[in-house]
C-alpha cells in the first residue's frame, strides 16, 4: 500500500468512528518507514476538522467524538515516534477552556487536540470553567497564549471578564489571548481587548503559531 492510501486509511478509521483501525493504521503507517507529520498534517487534522463540521451538523454525536478523540491522541503518539526532537523539544504552552456557563466543548477540543498535534503543550481547563481558574491556571503555568471558547451568547461576556481579571492580577502584559466560538467574532474580539480571533479550529492553530513565532 502506497504512503497516500495509507493516509486515507487513516482519515477512514477516524470518519468511521474506529480508534482500533486508526491505531492499526498509524503503526503500520510508522513500520514501513514513512514521515509520521505527513500523516497527522494531511489525514488527521482534515478528518478531525471534518468529523467537527458533522458535528455542527447533528451527523455526529459527543460520545462519539470522545470515542475517537482517544484513538486520534495514541494514533499520534504513535506517528511522532520517529520525529526527531519531538520529545525533547521545548514546547510552548496554552492554556484553553469554554468559558463558565457553557458546556459546548467539541469546538474547544479539536483545538487542544490540533494544538498538540502541532507541537503545543496543551493545558486544557475543560468546559464551564470558572473564571478564576483561568487565572490561577495563567499563574501557575506561565502560557504564551490563553484561548476561551465561548458557543453561547449569554456566556460570551465572561471573555471580556477575563481580559479584566488577567490586568488585575498582572498578567495580561505577560500572555496573548485568543477568544473563539458561534457567538464570537474579530469585531467583538477587538472590542474586548483580546489578541486574537480565530474563527474556526484551523485558523485557531495558524494563529498561534504566529503568535509563537513557529
Amino acid at each position: 500500500m502506497s504512503k497516500e492510501e495509507q493516509i486515507k486509511e487513516i482519515k477512514r478509521a477516524i470518519l468511521d468512528i474506529d480508534p482500533d483501525a486508526l491505531t492499526g493504521a498509524a503503526r503500520e503507517y510508522i513500520d514501513d518507514g514513512n514521515d509520521g507529520v505527513d500523516a497527522i498534517s494531511n489525514g488527521i487534522t482534515p478528518a478531525m476538522e471534518e468529523l467537527g463540521n458533522q458535528f455542527d451538523k447533528g451527523q455526529v454525536f459527543l460520545p462519539q467524538l470522545m470515542t475517537i478523540g482517544d484513538g486520534v491522541q495514541d494514533a499520534v503518539e504513535i506517528l511522532m515516534e520517529n520525529v526527531e526532537g519531538a520529545e525533547d523539544e521545548e514546547k510552548d504552552l496554552v492554556v484553553i477552556g469554554t468559558v463558565e456557563g457553557d458546556v459546548h466543548d467539541i469546538g474547544k477540543n479539536i483545538v487542544a487536540l490540533l494544538l498538540k498535534v502541532q507541537g503545543f503543550d496543551v493545558v486544557d481547563l475543560g468546559r464551564d470553567v470558572p473564571l478564576e481558574q483561568f487565572i490561577e491556571a495563567t499563574e501557575e503555568n506561565s502560557p504564551a497564549i490563553v484561548g476561551t471558547s465561548a458557543l453561547m451568547t449569554t456566556t460570551r461576556p465572561n471573555m471580556e471578564e477575563i481580559e479584566k481579571m488577567l490586568k488585575d492580577a498582572g498578567l495580561r502584559d505577560k500572555v496573548k489571548t485568543m477568544v473563539g466560538g458561534a457567538p464570537v467574532t474579530k469585531k467583538y474580539a477587538e472590542k474586548i481587548g483580546a489578541d486574537a480571533y480565530a474563527e474556526d479550529a484551523k485558523e485557531a492553530v495558524e494563529t498561534a503559531q504566529e503568535i509563537v513565532g513557529k
